[in-house]
């Protein structure tokens, strides 16, 4: 079972991955005889307290992501209305193949965590998260396809 290690700064778990656009949209782009945009190594937060993962506008652009439909989020202040795309994430690992996971994500504004997408529990339904605080760090595991 792979196994990656996550460092736990005061901001949070930050996790290495891969984004890429849906299967769908890829298939879109390539019948339109349009580029498709490459997978792309970004850093990630795992948020542990939501339900779905959000994205940054920059790069659900960059990825020509799908859009899929208005999605609803409780911000910290406010309910917000933005746009979900479809996409595709998989954690980065040195030795193993990348298991790629469909994701619905929301949009939002996440300047200052130093991450260009929010890991919500949508995401984290395919993986064994193990949190450690005495040890500062947390695990994340999941089965090879």
């Amino acid at each position: 079972m792979p196994e990656v290690s996550i460092p736990l700064p005061d901001t949070g778990p930050i996790l290495d991955v891969i984004i890429r656009p849906c299967e769908r949209q890829t298939k879109r782009l390539q019948d339109a005889g349009l580029p498709i945009p490459p997978a792309l190594p970004i850093k990630a937060m795992i948020d542990t307290g939501g339900a779905r993962s959000i994205i940054s506008w920059g790069i659900a652009g960059t990825l020509k992501a799908m859009n899929g439909f208005d999605y609803h989020a409780l911000g910290q202040k406010q309910k917000l209305k933005t746009k979900a795309y479809e996409l595709e994430v998989s954690v980065r690992h040195p030795d193993h193949q990348n298991h790629w996971i469909p994701l619905e994500a929301g949009t939002s504004p996440i300047a200052g965590t130093g991450v260009d997408i929010l890991l919500g529990r949508d995401f984290l339904k395919h993986f064994k998260l193990t949190y450690d605080g005495p040890k500062g760090e947390a695990t994340i595991q999941w089965e090879d396809k």
